[in-house]
């Protein structure tokens, strides 16, 4: 066998004496062997721990920014028919389908409410979700709405029966059977009372810009739960008719 003896007594950079005895014993280099892969897969997790500190980073300055936001103009939201944005704490943005028409029906209604009660401003539920060619008895209802009368109470509305009674991609009329739940003081001081009231919207809707606008709306009292129009309601009623279903409320403060 032929012996290899070119490193013989030589001294590099990889080779330092192991003790005084064995000067010539070599040290493994970091970029040989092993080693190498031991050095690639620490740089490998460094950068990738720099990587996921930056991602975090990233996240969380985008959370802060939609959360600070939340009562600003256009703050994009996902949901799967509507709302897609928030502008100046009007919902906006629904799905062209029975399922959209229905959602900007009730949320539109809402909209109306909060206005009428100061807690938003009338002009935007009017420049988002009001149709140009509204009816004169909505025009009316914004209209006073723009001047709220302060007082103490509260007033929250959730519907509980939502139906659809007619759609094409153009229009739309929706029946909201609804609970009014407000919070109030008789006089300053008493202590605050509640009261439930149960009434009935009738939503029209047109599909315009883009989005569903509401048209028209009249609103009636009742049916009381108890009320035979409710248990059995007859044919005509548009309770009778497949309820929409799968509805999530949430707060826009």
């Amino acid at each position: 066998m032929r012996s290899n003896y070119s490193q013989l007594g030589a001294r590099t950079r990889d080779t330092a004496p192991a003790d005084p005895g064995d000067p010539g014993t070599p040290l493994p280099s970091l970029w040989s062997g092993t080693f190498r892969w031991v050095t690639v897969g620490l740089v490998a997790l460094i950068v990738l721990a720099v990587i996921a500190a930056c991602v975090r980073g990233c996240t969380a300055a985008g959370d802060d920014t939609t959360a600070g936001e939340q009562a600003g103009i256009g703050v994009p939201i996902r949901t799967a028919h509507g709302p897609s944005t928030i502008v100046d704490g009007v919902p906006n943005g629904y799905t062209r389908d029975p399922d959209g028409a229905a959602t900007a029906a009730v949320n539109t209604v809402q909209a109306l409410d909060d206005a009428a009660a100061g807690r938003i401003r009338m002009g935007s539920v009017e420049s988002t979700r009001i149709a140009s060619a509204a009816t004169t008895g909505l025009r009316k209802l914004v209209d006073d709405g723009k001047k709220p009368v302060p007082n103490a109470g509260t007033l929250t509305v959730a519907p509980a029966a939502v139906t659809v009674t007619s759609y094409s991609d153009d229009a739309a009329k929706v029946s909201i059977w609804q609970m009014s739940t407000s919070q109030y003081s008789i006089t300053p001081g008493d202590p605050k009372a509640v009261r439930v009231a149960w009434s009935t919207d009738e939503v029209s809707l047109v599909w315009e810009n883009g989005d569903w606008k509401v048209q028209d709306k009249t609103f009636r009292t009742g049916p009381d739960p108890s009320d035979p129009a409710v248990t059995a309601p007859p044919a005509d009623s548009a309770l009778a008719d497949p309820v929409q279903q799968g509805y999530y409320s949430f707060y826009v403060n």
